[in-house]
């Protein structure tokens, strides 16, 4: 359990719970989805893609309609280079949306697109994120190990204690 909650945090892949009807049928309240990280010269139309929205900046996942793509190119005035950068936005929509999304996806707040899709896990998170619902998880397995542990050693220690001291009825001696 320790190692999903390590690779979702080392290797940028997101584990979410879908929190809204926004993206019916597609993805629904309590689904559980998992982002991959992706360059944003890879994002198509039609991809699910998870973003930083929002001044708390959480997590969004919505539907690619446009991918907006700006080409600069800068002369260096001291060495009369030329350096060309290439920078993205992307146009959202949620697919139970009636329209587009107000603002445009940066390529900087995007975190990843939907890559797996497990139906209904997400019930009962009451939005708790997965990961620190594995966490609490593996904090109480730990805890039920550790108790057993102890019991079993309570339990060794009595039995020891007893076999120590003479037995209450003697058999016939030989």
């Amino acid at each position: 359990m320790l190692t999903v909650v390590l690779a979702t945090q080392l290797f940028g892949f997101k584990v979410l719970t879908v929190q809204s009807d926004s993206m019916e049928p597609a993805l629904e309240r309590g689904d559980i989805v998992v982002s991959r990280p992706v360059s944003a010269s890879e994002i198509e139309r039609r991809d699910i893609i998870v973003f930083e929205a929002g001044e708390g900046r959480f997590a969004i996942a919505h539907r690619v309609i446009a991918v907006i793509r700006t080409v600069a190119n800068v002369t260096d005035s001291a060495t009369g280079q030329v350096a060309t950068t290439v920078s993205y936005q992307f146009r959202t929509k949620g697919d139970a949306n009636n329209g587009a999304d107000q603002t445009l996806v940066r390529q900087d707040q995007v975190l990843g697109e939907v890559w797996v899709r497990a139906p209904g896990f997400g019930f009962g998170a009451n939005g708790v994120s997965l990961q620190r619902g594995l966490v609490i998880f593996a904090a109480l397995m730990g805890m039920a190990w550790v108790s057993w542990e102890l019991y079993q050693r309570a339990g060794r220690q009595n039995n020891s204690t007893h076999q120590d001291e003479e037995p209450l009825i003697q058999g016939p001696s030989q």
